[in-house]
Protein backbone atom coordinates (compact mmCIF):
# COMPACT_ATOMS: atom_id res chain seq x y z
CA UNK A 1 0.00 0.00 0.00
CA UNK A 2 1.53 3.15 -1.32
CA UNK A 3 1.28 4.88 2.29
CA UNK A 4 2.87 8.44 1.06
CA UNK A 5 0.39 8.42 -1.84
CA UNK A 6 -2.73 8.10 0.94
CA UNK A 7 -1.01 10.84 3.15
CA UNK A 8 -0.88 13.59 0.60
CA UNK A 9 -4.40 12.90 -0.76
CA UNK A 10 -5.49 12.89 2.65
CA UNK A 11 -3.88 16.44 3.38
CA UNK A 12 -5.36 17.56 -0.10
CA UNK A 13 -8.62 16.48 0.90
CA UNK A 14 -8.27 18.09 4.20
CA UNK A 15 -7.28 21.54 2.79
CA UNK A 16 -10.20 21.41 0.05
CA UNK A 17 -12.61 20.71 3.58
CA UNK A 18 -11.10 23.59 5.27
CA UNK A 19 -10.88 25.98 2.09
CA UNK A 20 -14.76 24.94 2.09
CA UNK A 21 -15.50 25.60 5.15
CA UNK A 22 -13.79 29.03 5.50
CA UNK A 23 -15.99 30.12 1.51
CA UNK A 24 -19.44 28.73 3.53
CA UNK A 25 -18.74 31.27 6.10
CA UNK A 26 -18.03 34.11 4.19
CA UNK A 27 -21.35 33.17 2.34
CA UNK A 28 -22.75 32.68 5.72
CA UNK A 29 -21.47 35.87 6.51
CA UNK A 30 -22.95 37.88 3.72
CA UNK A 31 -26.35 36.66 3.96
CA UNK A 32 -26.35 37.71 7.62
CA UNK A 33 -25.20 41.04 6.55
CA UNK A 34 -27.70 41.24 3.79
CA UNK A 35 -30.66 38.71 3.30
CA UNK A 36 -31.52 40.45 -0.21
CA UNK A 37 -29.18 39.50 -2.84
CA UNK A 38 -30.33 41.94 -5.12
CA UNK A 39 -28.44 44.42 -2.86
CA UNK A 40 -26.33 46.86 -4.27
CA UNK A 41 -24.40 47.17 -0.73
CA UNK A 42 -23.01 44.63 1.41
CA UNK A 43 -22.69 45.62 4.89
CA UNK A 44 -21.38 43.85 7.99
CA UNK A 45 -24.38 44.40 11.07
CA UNK A 46 -23.22 41.55 12.78
CA UNK A 47 -20.96 41.42 15.97
CA UNK A 48 -18.65 44.34 16.50
CA UNK A 49 -20.45 46.30 13.92
CA UNK A 50 -20.31 49.75 14.34
CA UNK A 51 -23.81 50.86 14.07
CA UNK A 52 -24.29 53.96 16.16
CA UNK A 53 -23.66 58.10 15.40
CA UNK A 54 -21.00 59.72 17.14
CA UNK A 55 -22.09 62.51 19.86
CA UNK A 56 -19.48 65.16 21.39
CA UNK A 57 -21.19 67.80 23.43
CA UNK A 58 -24.80 66.70 23.09
CA UNK A 59 -24.41 67.02 19.41
CA UNK A 60 -24.81 63.77 17.65
CA UNK A 61 -22.78 64.12 13.63
CA UNK A 62 -23.20 61.28 10.80
CA UNK A 63 -22.26 60.67 7.43
CA UNK A 64 -23.79 57.61 5.71
CA UNK A 65 -23.53 56.82 1.65
CA UNK A 66 -27.37 55.70 0.50
CA UNK A 67 -26.94 52.97 -2.59
CA UNK A 68 -30.05 52.85 -4.33
CA UNK A 69 -32.00 54.13 -1.77
CA UNK A 70 -29.96 51.66 0.87
CA UNK A 71 -28.33 52.90 3.68
CA UNK A 72 -24.51 52.00 3.89
CA UNK A 73 -22.58 51.58 7.30
CA UNK A 74 -22.39 53.95 10.31
CA UNK A 75 -19.08 55.21 9.98
CA UNK A 76 -15.56 54.98 12.42
CA UNK A 77 -14.37 57.15 14.46
CA UNK A 78 -10.81 58.75 14.57
CA UNK A 79 -9.65 57.17 11.65
CA UNK A 80 -9.54 53.30 12.93
CA UNK A 81 -7.65 50.74 11.14
CA UNK A 82 -9.07 51.06 7.67
CA UNK A 83 -11.52 48.02 6.68
CA UNK A 84 -13.39 46.84 4.11
CA UNK A 85 -17.12 48.35 5.99
CA UNK A 86 -18.67 47.53 2.76
CA UNK A 87 -18.79 46.57 -0.63
CA UNK A 88 -20.41 47.89 -3.38
CA UNK A 89 -21.77 45.78 -6.36
CA UNK A 90 -20.55 48.39 -9.47
CA UNK A 91 -23.21 46.37 -11.57
CA UNK A 92 -25.92 47.46 -9.50
CA UNK A 93 -25.80 50.90 -8.69
CA UNK A 94 -28.36 53.23 -9.76
CA UNK A 95 -28.34 56.08 -7.50
CA UNK A 96 -25.80 56.85 -5.16
CA UNK A 97 -25.82 59.81 -2.63
CA UNK A 98 -24.16 61.32 0.73
CA UNK A 99 -26.11 62.19 3.53
CA UNK A 100 -24.96 63.88 6.57
CA UNK A 101 -26.50 64.66 10.04
CA UNK A 102 -26.11 67.30 12.86
CA UNK A 103 -28.49 67.33 15.43
CA UNK A 104 -28.36 69.48 18.64
CA UNK A 105 -29.89 67.04 21.40
CA UNK A 106 -29.29 69.78 24.39
CA UNK A 107 -31.23 72.87 25.81
CA UNK A 108 -28.84 75.53 24.56
CA UNK A 109 -27.84 76.58 20.86
CA UNK A 110 -24.55 75.17 19.68
CA UNK A 111 -22.06 77.29 17.59
CA UNK A 112 -19.72 75.07 15.60
CA UNK A 113 -16.63 76.70 14.10
CA UNK A 114 -15.92 74.27 11.70
CA UNK A 115 -17.61 71.10 10.19
CA UNK A 116 -16.03 69.58 7.35
CA UNK A 117 -17.72 67.75 4.93
CA UNK A 118 -15.61 65.00 2.92
CA UNK A 119 -16.29 63.49 -0.44
CA UNK A 120 -14.43 60.44 -2.14
CA UNK A 121 -12.07 62.96 -4.25
CA UNK A 122 -11.10 64.49 -0.32
CA UNK A 123 -8.73 61.81 -0.03
CA UNK A 124 -8.60 60.45 -3.84
CA UNK A 125 -8.21 62.92 -5.93
CA UNK A 126 -8.97 60.18 -9.15
CA UNK A 127 -11.80 58.63 -7.85
CA UNK A 128 -14.38 57.89 -9.84
CA UNK A 129 -16.93 58.72 -7.32
CA UNK A 130 -17.84 62.48 -7.68
CA UNK A 131 -20.50 64.93 -6.85
CA UNK A 132 -23.61 64.90 -9.35
CA UNK A 133 -24.17 68.55 -9.51
CA UNK A 134 -22.90 72.20 -8.66
CA UNK A 135 -23.44 73.83 -5.64
CA UNK A 136 -24.17 77.01 -3.78
CA UNK A 137 -23.79 78.16 -0.21
CA UNK A 138 -27.22 77.49 2.09
CA UNK A 139 -28.15 78.07 5.21
CA UNK A 140 -30.60 76.00 6.98
CA UNK A 141 -31.22 75.74 10.88
CA UNK A 142 -29.08 78.45 11.12
CA UNK A 143 -26.15 76.53 9.85
CA UNK A 144 -24.89 77.75 6.87
CA UNK A 145 -22.34 75.37 4.31
CA UNK A 146 -20.17 76.57 1.54
CA UNK A 147 -18.13 74.36 -0.61
CA UNK A 148 -14.51 74.02 -1.70
CA UNK A 149 -13.39 71.55 -4.41
CA UNK A 150 -9.12 73.44 -4.15
CA UNK A 151 -9.18 73.23 -7.84
CA UNK A 152 -10.28 76.93 -9.23
CA UNK A 153 -12.68 79.68 -7.17
CA UNK A 154 -15.81 78.72 -10.16
CA UNK A 155 -18.45 75.92 -8.95
CA UNK A 156 -18.48 75.22 -12.57
CA UNK A 157 -17.81 71.46 -12.40
CA UNK A 158 -19.28 69.34 -9.44
CA UNK A 159 -16.90 66.51 -10.62
CA UNK A 160 -13.89 68.20 -8.76
CA UNK A 161 -15.66 69.37 -5.63
CA UNK A 162 -13.95 67.42 -2.56
CA UNK A 163 -15.54 68.92 0.72
CA UNK A 164 -18.05 71.37 1.90
CA UNK A 165 -17.82 73.40 5.25
CA UNK A 166 -20.73 74.08 7.56
CA UNK A 167 -20.95 77.23 10.62
CA UNK A 168 -22.54 79.03 12.49
CA UNK A 169 -25.42 78.28 15.62
CA UNK A 170 -27.58 75.41 15.77
CA UNK A 171 -30.55 76.01 18.09
CA UNK A 172 -31.54 73.48 20.68
CA UNK A 173 -33.05 70.23 19.55
CA UNK A 174 -32.74 70.96 15.93
CA UNK A 175 -31.28 68.69 13.47
CA UNK A 176 -29.43 69.93 10.21
CA UNK A 177 -29.16 66.86 7.23
CA UNK A 178 -27.52 67.44 4.03
CA UNK A 179 -27.81 64.94 1.31
CA UNK A 180 -25.58 65.29 -1.98
CA UNK A 181 -26.30 63.56 -5.24
CA UNK A 182 -23.04 61.53 -6.11
CA UNK A 183 -22.39 59.27 -9.25
CA UNK A 184 -19.47 56.95 -10.73
CA UNK A 185 -17.88 59.11 -13.50
CA UNK A 186 -16.71 56.70 -15.45
CA UNK A 187 -18.21 53.08 -14.78
CA UNK A 188 -16.20 51.85 -17.23
CA UNK A 189 -12.65 52.78 -15.67
CA UNK A 190 -14.01 51.08 -11.76
CA UNK A 191 -12.71 47.80 -11.38
CA UNK A 192 -13.02 45.33 -8.38
CA UNK A 193 -11.22 45.76 -5.68
CA UNK A 194 -11.27 49.99 -6.57
CA UNK A 195 -12.23 51.91 -2.79
CA UNK A 196 -13.34 54.87 -1.90
CA UNK A 197 -13.96 56.87 1.72
CA UNK A 198 -16.32 59.39 3.40
CA UNK A 199 -15.89 61.36 6.00
CA UNK A 200 -16.80 64.09 8.27
CA UNK A 201 -14.29 66.01 10.76
CA UNK A 202 -16.11 68.39 13.84
CA UNK A 203 -13.75 70.78 14.50
CA UNK A 204 -14.74 71.64 17.59
CA UNK A 205 -14.42 68.34 19.38
CA UNK A 206 -11.53 67.02 16.80
CA UNK A 207 -13.50 63.71 16.17
CA UNK A 208 -13.21 62.45 12.50
CA UNK A 209 -15.70 60.06 11.32
CA UNK A 210 -14.91 57.73 8.20
CA UNK A 211 -16.62 55.01 6.46
CA UNK A 212 -14.83 53.09 3.59
CA UNK A 213 -15.82 51.18 0.64
CA UNK A 214 -14.18 48.87 -1.54
CA UNK A 215 -16.14 48.01 -5.29
CA UNK A 216 -17.05 44.50 -5.62
CA UNK A 217 -18.84 42.25 -8.43
CA UNK A 218 -21.08 39.51 -8.08
CA UNK A 219 -20.38 35.94 -8.78
CA UNK A 220 -22.39 34.14 -10.73
CA UNK A 221 -22.40 30.04 -11.70
CA UNK A 222 -22.62 28.70 -15.62
CA UNK A 223 -26.15 29.67 -15.71
CA UNK A 224 -25.96 33.64 -14.83
CA UNK A 225 -27.66 32.65 -11.37
CA UNK A 226 -25.98 33.79 -8.07
CA UNK A 227 -23.90 31.54 -6.34
CA UNK A 228 -26.59 32.00 -3.14
CA UNK A 229 -29.04 29.94 -5.05
CA UNK A 230 -26.98 27.97 -7.42
CA UNK A 231 -27.69 23.98 -6.95
CA UNK A 232 -24.50 23.46 -8.04
CA UNK A 233 -21.54 22.38 -6.87
CA UNK A 234 -18.32 24.34 -5.62
CA UNK A 235 -15.34 23.08 -7.82
CA UNK A 236 -12.15 21.90 -6.28
CA UNK A 237 -9.29 22.48 -8.04
CA UNK A 238 -5.42 22.60 -7.05
CA UNK A 239 -2.63 24.80 -8.19
CA UNK A 240 0.29 23.91 -10.64
CA UNK A 241 3.05 26.83 -10.85
CA UNK A 242 1.04 29.33 -12.66
CA UNK A 243 -2.52 27.39 -13.74
CA UNK A 244 -5.75 25.67 -11.70
CA UNK A 245 -6.56 21.87 -12.35
CA UNK A 246 -9.71 20.43 -11.77
CA UNK A 247 -9.44 17.58 -8.90
CA UNK A 248 -11.01 14.04 -9.90
CA UNK A 249 -14.33 13.21 -9.42
CA UNK A 250 -14.37 11.24 -6.75
CA UNK A 251 -12.96 14.26 -5.12
CA UNK A 252 -15.37 16.74 -6.49
CA UNK A 253 -18.46 14.57 -5.41
CA UNK A 254 -17.32 15.41 -1.86
CA UNK A 255 -17.58 19.15 -2.75
CA UNK A 256 -20.97 20.46 -1.26
CA UNK A 257 -23.86 22.16 -3.45
CA UNK A 258 -23.44 26.45 -3.25
CA UNK A 259 -26.83 26.84 -1.73
CA UNK A 260 -25.98 24.27 1.19
CA UNK A 261 -25.15 27.86 3.32
CA UNK A 262 -28.16 28.76 4.90
CA UNK A 263 -28.91 32.72 6.69
CA UNK A 264 -27.82 33.27 10.12
CA UNK A 265 -30.52 33.90 12.22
Amino acid sequence: MNTVGLTKRHVVIKLILIAVAFLLFIVTAGRHASADETSAIYAYTGEKSVQQKAISDGIEFNTQLIVNGEYGPYPLRNFATQKSDAIVDMDKVTSLAQEVTIKNTTDKDYTISSYQVSLPRWINPGSQVVAARPFSEETQNGLTTRWFSYVNDQNDDPTKLRSFNITGKLPAGQEYKLEIPLKINDPKAVKVGDTFNIDNTMHNSGISIYSYFRFGKAINDSNGNSTLSSTGRYIATTRDKNRYLMLPNNIQRLMPKMNDARPCR
